[in-house]
């Protein structure tokens, strides 16, 4: 047994560092026994075997599926020992084995914990049927772990016995009878159908082809793949044997780069440029994941100046056109294409949250997102390029995070209040997504994304070249003269003394060294003890100092890097946080280097993990 203490504190902001009430508690953790993993593994072969089981609904043969499955959302042990599939949240238990997420599920969207090999036929994800005239062999594949001992795979790769209850793989291949043998058909022939549609598999043969300004290949035909492959399939599988990669907002195709490094998105050729796709010298008006392969299809993915121009895209356009899609996450996005080409998305979640995305044929977005709680965010961004928002969070919320959308966010893009006053303030904390940008707010607040870069001579191919980039553009420390940055300089403690302060919004400008207010203001808050300011700080003092600035958090566990004794006994928690939550990292050879100096490229990136950790 493991006895644990957990601290509980009260802040007066997010991760600040005052605490206004602590209290601390002790646990006793029983150790995980032999037995208990052993009954778990047991549960979890018991589930694989009875896949089908869970998924049939009112079917009772996997040869011959007439309705729709029903996908589950856990199984467990009864008090009899009999299996329980449960399709209910109001029925989960807090114990079993639950389908997670597949492989690659985010770059599509269409499939997260149940995929279909056909989804013409079963969809994905709900597993709905659509029966053919002919029978159609289909495969679903899910992953399983177990929810209560599943986490630790990850966290003790060598273990193989956790690596069991851990994404394991589980198929069923079952026949959705064709509508041909409905009625008046015998057992036998319709059990024929069943075998020769599992034995033999239909495949097709498609072309594919792509082009864009400075890229492209030209048409490869005689490209195989099995019924029920999509458009998206051939797409990516010529992506990797070209060396191409492509950026996505889930099975939308946003900008594609080429092997050589020339780059394609959308807009850059107008605003109504971007990429398209015709199959058989048609424009589809689905998303290429949704468009399955037909023996012979002829697609061309390529890139148009004016999409509104292209023949087949005039009915794109006609008022009041409604699609709906079902997001893997549960949520639903409408979007309407207006006559003048004005599109708006409007995607609802499972909580009653909403987001409404209005693109102007001009290329100016503006989004209005209201969560459950109250919280109201407005973005606004210009054809030009400017975004500024607008944020209202109800008292009894409090702080939240809040994320800005950007259409090309970069690692130097700040968020800054805009006071009443009309003077401006940087969000030091606001950190850049894959989406925009994200901070923390509270009450009403007006704000604007900038970019913020600064440009240094030194620091065009070193590693910390972005968090140098984030750190900068937050003007959390500057340069050190001559337009150099010295990332691989020494930094003192009177200097991360002075960013944590800026970075809190403290003014450290005047005292009487450049370092005073700064030092002054780590002492007040407990973050440092203000000796020796101008000594360089070591790995172990910066670990300290930042877990200190976010109150420090309770933690338990040992530290597995081989020079582990050699951390002061003061920064074994600090670094254990720290290494916990991918702030510090080892040094190579599993070696923490505790005493080793923080260099300013170091601690730039430490100041950036840390922010994208805390935010």
């Amino acid at each position: 047994a493991k006895t644990v203490t957990l601290t509980m504190k009260i802040l007066d902001r997010p991760n600040g560092p005052h605490a206004l009430a602590s209290e601390e508690i002790k646990v006793t953790v029983q150790p995980l026994t032999q037995t208990e993993i052993d009954a778990e593994i047991a549960l979890m072969e018991r589930v694989k075997d009875a896949y089908w089981d869970g998924i049939r609904n009112a079917n009772t043969d996997q040869n011959n599926v007439t309705t729709n499955l029903h996908a589950f959302q856990k199984c467990y042990l009864n008090d009899n020992g009999e299996l329980t599939w449960v399709y209910d949240r109001e029925d989960l238990k807090n114990h079993g084995i639950v389908p997670v997420p597949l492989d690659n599920w985010y770059d599509q969207q269409i499939w997260r914990l149940f995929r279909s090999s056909n989804a013409e036929v079963v969809t994905h994800e709900n597993l709905l049927v659509t029966r053919q005239g002919d029978s159609k062999a289909v495969t679903i594949t899910s992953y399983l772990s177990s929810e209560t001992l599943g986490r630790y795979a990850e966290k003790y790769p060598q273990n193989a016995d956790f690596q069991k209850l851990y994404k394991q793989p589980v198929t069923v291949d079952l026949v959705v009878t064709g509508t041909q043998y409905a009625q008046g058909v015998s057992n036998t022939v319709r059990m024929q159908a069943a075998m020769r549609a599992l034995a033999a598999r239909p495949t097709v043969t498609v072309s594919f082809s792509l082009s864009g300004r400075g890229m492209g290949f030209a048409e490869e035909s005689g490209l195989e793949y099995a019924e029920g492959s999509t458009v998206y399939d051939v797409f990516s599988d010529l992506l990797v044997k070209h060396g191409y990669t492509c950026k996505r907002r889930g099975s939308y195709i946003a900008a594609i780069t080429s092997n050589s490094g020339v780059t394609l998105e959308e807009f850059d050729e107008g605003k109504n440029s971007g990429w398209m796709y015709r199959v058989n010298g048609e424009l589809v008006g689905r998303y290429m994941s949704a468009q399955g392969l037909k023996d012979g299809d002829r697609i061309e993915l390529y890139f148009t100046s004016d999409w509104t121009s292209e023949p087949g895209a005039e009915g794109w356009q006609k008022p009041g056109k409604i699609e709906t899609i079902v997001n893997a996450d549960g949520s639903v996005t409408k979007i309407e294409t207006k006559s003048d080409g004005t599109v708006i998305e409007t995607t609802t979640w499972r909580d009653g949250s909403t987001t409404v995305a209005e693109t102007k044929p001009d290329g100016s977005v503006s989004t209005v997102e209201k969560r459950a709680d109250g919280t109201e965010i407005k973005t606004a961004q210009s054809a030009s390029g400017e975004i500024t928002a607008s944020v209202s969070v109800p008292k009894s919320v409090g702080s939240t995070r809040v994320d800005i959308p950007v259409s090309k966010p970069t690692g130097s893009m700040v968020a800054v209040i805009v006071h009443p006053d009309g003077t401006e303030e940087i969000v030091r904390g606001s950190v850049v997504t894959e989406t925009g940008v994200a901070l923390r707010a509270e009450g009403d607040v007006r704000l604007k994304i900038i970019d913020n870069a600064k440009s240094f001579n030194d620091m065009a191919d070193h590693w910390a070249k972005d968090a140098v980039e984030f750190a900068s553009s937050r003007e959390l420390f500057n340069g050190v003269g001559n337009d150099a940055f010295g990332p691989d300089r020494s930094m003192t403690r009177g200097m991360v003394g002075t960013v944590l302060a800026r970075l809190a919004g403290a003014d450290t400008a005047g005292g009487e060294t450049w370092y005073a207010k700064g030092t002054v203001w780590a002492v007040e808050n407990g973050i440092s003890d203000g000796t020796a300011p101008e000594q360089p700080v070591t790995r172990e003092q910066l670990a300290a100092m930042l877990y200190r600035y976010a109150g420090s958090p309770a933690v338990s566990g040992e530290l597995g890097f081989d020079d582990a004794d050699s951390i002061s006994a003061w920064a074994r928690d600090a670094v254990r946080w720290c290494v916990d939550n991918g702030i510090l990292n080892g040094v190579g050879g599993n070696r923490m280097t505790p005493q080793d100096l923080a260099r300013r490229g170091q601690v730039a990136a430490m100041l950036m993990r840390f922010l994208q950790a805390t935010v």
